[in-house]
């Protein structure tokens, strides 16, 4: 089931809002936790993943979810968010 939203957006080029659809993307990770985010499109929730899950965000979730393992590269976890990311 695809899950969608409508949600009022700031259009910074013709300064009002306007009303876009969003969806649910998620990546699931190797230790089954999901990472979710509502974008417009795929490349916006790749975006919008890669910007959560920066040097800061994979440290935080190796720690929380991974504490004996190795702390990929944020190359790997960035091509792993490209390869994995699904519309929910």
């Amino acid at each position: 089931m695809i899950t969608t939203s409508k949600v009022l957006v700031f259009n910074p080029q013709t300064f009002m809002a306007e009303t876009t659809t969003m969806s649910t993307y998620v990546v699931e990770c190797t230790c089954g936790h999901d990472m979710k985010v509502n974008a417009a499109d795929r490349e916006d929730a790749i975006k919008k993943m890669k910007g959560m899950m920066d040097e800061r965000g994979i440290k935080e979730h190796f720690q929380k979810y991974h504490r004996d393992e190795e702390m990929p590269s944020l190359s790997d976890v960035h091509a792993q968010i490209e390869r994995d990311i699904k519309e929910m």
